[in-house]
């Protein structure tokens, strides 16, 4: 059973758990040193996270790419100087520790 109810700037949702389900809930809790009802928030996120598309995880890294390439000032590459500087890269680390 769900139940859900609005508040100001957030939703309260109650769902029912199996006494297993609950039993890890609050394992997980312990471990990171807080309380079952402070760590349901992160679990839901963390399993929509891990719900995305890999699509969607590519336009992720793709933004945060872009943004790491504009904070240093360096020109975006294209697609094709992307993979000729990662294959340059690669060799150069290949040819540092396999001599």
């Amino acid at each position: 059973m769900s139940e859900i109810a609005a508040q100001a700037g957030s939703v309260t949702v109650q769902v029912e758990l199996s006494r297993e389900e609950y039993a890890r809930v609050k394992s997980q809790a312990r471990k990171e040193n807080r309380t079952a009802q402070e760590i349901i928030p992160a679990l839901i996120e963390d399993g929509r996270q891990s719900r995305m598309t890999a699509r969607e995880i590519m336009e992720r890294v793709s933004e945060a790419y872009r943004a790491r390439i504009a904070e240093g000032g360096q020109p975006e590459l294209t697609a094709e100087e992307l993979l000729a500087k990662l294959r340059r890269d690669r060799e150069a680390i290949a040819n540092e520790f396999y001599p």
